[in-house]
């Protein structure tokens, strides 16, 4: 589960279930209808389910509206009290962020919501990253399948990285996948890439192209309440965040580097780590609260004697 969380919602079905419901066999799915679907979505999407947030009354009444729709078809509860319920402990973390970099000792604020969105990825309320260098390191990606690796064995422990969302096949359509993104491009990657490399915090430069959508969803998805599993996390980054393409441009002019040109040499497999003199400070307040969710989950099982315990 990300940071950002809703309604996890989960069907275990076997695979011979639709052999047999087809004959007639267990419970009978009903055909899928766009009449159905729309009158679901309709009940689910209302104002009177608060967006069916984490620890809302309105997210309780989504779960249970899916749980007794699953009744209603006759599935077979999975969770593992014999009910419909997975109980999911989660963390939620608001974040009040403050980050400030620039050359040397003259480091200036950012406008939280205008110029970047950070959160703290460790659930404590004040966490801190002190003076810290900046190091871009393209698309943060370590690939070796694809013989590919944006840190060229720098050491980059308690750096602070800056680094571009997508795969670098947006610049060059014969590596990667090209346009189509794979996982290496998706921001959980790269944020994942950096804790393992030990860096204190990784900043996430905003474009549209790039991450295919502009900067009003980001500041909307990140300025909110996160939601993190209630369990014990492998090493992790001190603080993530994203900065605006205009915030990035201004802070890299001041070193003399010209964000084009650097976005061009990521997309080379020969790129290599670039420390850009810049210095940036990170610290961010977390109002945090643990809450009790729950997935909602159904299993169809198979009537093959040999296939039933098997699960898709």
């Amino acid at each position: 589960m990300g940071t950002r969380s809703c309604l996890a919602v989960l069907i275990l079905a076997l695979m011979p279930a639709a052999r047999a419901s087809a004959q007639g066999a267990g419970p009978s799915i009903p055909d899928p209808s766009a009449a159905a679907m729309d009158a679901h979505l309709r009940y689910l999407s209302d104002d009177l389910l608060e967006g069916r947030g984490p620890g809302t009354r309105g997210g309780m009444l989504a779960a249970r509206y899916i749980a007794a729709q699953f009744q209603a078809m006759r599935l077979e509860p999975a969770g593992p009290d014999g009910s419909f319920f997975q109980a999911v402990p989660l963390i939620g973390m608001k974040p009040t962020p403050e980050f400030s970099w620039g050359p040397g000792d003259q480091l200036k604020a950012l406008g939280y919501g205008d110029d970047f969105v950070a959160w703290a990825e460790t659930p404590d309320t004040l966490v801190r990253v002190p003076a810290a260098d900046v190091v871009f390191v393209g698309y943060g990606i370590q690939a070796p399948e694809w013989r590919w690796d944006d840190y060229q064995g720098l050491d980059v422990r308690g750096k602070v990285l800056l680094m571009l969302v997508n795969d670098p096949g947006l610049q060059d359509s014969t590596i990667f996948l090209g346009r189509a993104l794979t996982y290496y491009g998706r921001w959980t990657y790269k944020l994942e890439q950096g804790a393992r490399m030990g860096a204190a915090a990784v900043i996430l430069i905003h474009t549209t192209p790039s991450a295919t959508y502009p900067w009003s969803v980001v500041r909307g998805s990140w300025s909110v309440e996160q939601f993190k599993l209630d369990q014990p996390h492998a090493p992790s980054l001190a603080v993530a965040g994203w900065v605006s393409e205009n915030a990035a441009r201004a802070a890299l002019a001041t070193k003399g580097w010209n964000l084009d040109s650097l976005v061009r040499a990521a997309a080379r497999r020969d790129f290599h780590p670039v420390r850009t003199g810049l210095t940036a400070q990170l610290v961010v307040h977390s109002a945090v609260r643990h809450i009790n969710s729950v997935n909602v989950v159904a299993r169809l099982p198979g009537a093959d004697p040999a296939l039933r315990q098997d699960v898709v």
